[in-house]
């Protein structure tokens, strides 16, 4: 059986590599029942099913796999993000609070965070987790997106307008970000009795 466990951790490493995700995602199922106890067959696992979209089963493994290293700050980010994508906000923002304690610069948990928060109406909260966010150069767009969302949320149109135009400048052109920064600086100017902008 030890045989077994080495060369199928070895097949499943390389078919990740290789993409091959549907063989890697067999490998690794496999494994959980040779070797239950192991984090790294788990968060594997976690990660396909939360990269094919399938995120009742990235929570399931993600769950354990956090079970079973409780200081993996990407599996509980990626447990959040699973839970987000589910509409789950409390058990996501319980995650990605336990993700940015391990690992604070992990930004893109901050990013998640900032997102529950939004739904579970804890705005300034939110609003700080996006400042954070914000800091990282592939999230800067989404992040001032999120933002203005939030201060809109707030009724501070002057603000979120402000913060929308800096997404502008970040937000790659012709890009869904693009449009939805657009679409919300015609919101918050029309809310803001600027017919001219708007």
């Amino acid at each position: 059986a030890v045989k077994e466990v080495i060369v199928r951790r070895g097949l499943a490493r390389c078919l990740l590599e290789s993409g091959n995700l549907n063989e890697a995602k067999n490998e690794y199922l496999i494994l959980t029942t040779l070797e239950p106890n192991q984090f790294e067959n788990h968060f594997e696992l976690g990660k396909l099913f939360h990269r094919g979209g399938v995120f009742q089963k990235s929570v399931k493994f993600l769950q354990t796999a956090t079970t079973l290293n409780v200081k993996s700050a990407e599996g509980f980010n990626l447990l959040g993000q699973s839970h987000y994508a589910l509409k789950q906000y409390h058990d996501a923002r319980a995650a990605l609070i336990r993700a940015v304690q391990l690992k604070p610069d992990l930004k893109n948990a901050h990013y998640y965070l900032g997102l529950a928060l939004r739904y579970l109406n804890d705005l300034d909260w939110s609003l700080k987790e996006f400042e954070i966010a914000e800091k990282d150069d592939g999230l800067r767009d989404k992040a001032l997106l999120a933002k203005g969302m939030v201060l809109l949320d707030q009724g501070n149109f002057a603000k979120s307008i402000t913060e929308l135009e800096r997404g502008l400048k970040f937000a790659p052109p012709g890009s869904e970000t693009m449009v939805q920064l657009l679409y919300l600086i015609g919101v918050a100017a029309e809310k803001n009795r600027d017919v001219h902008k708007a």
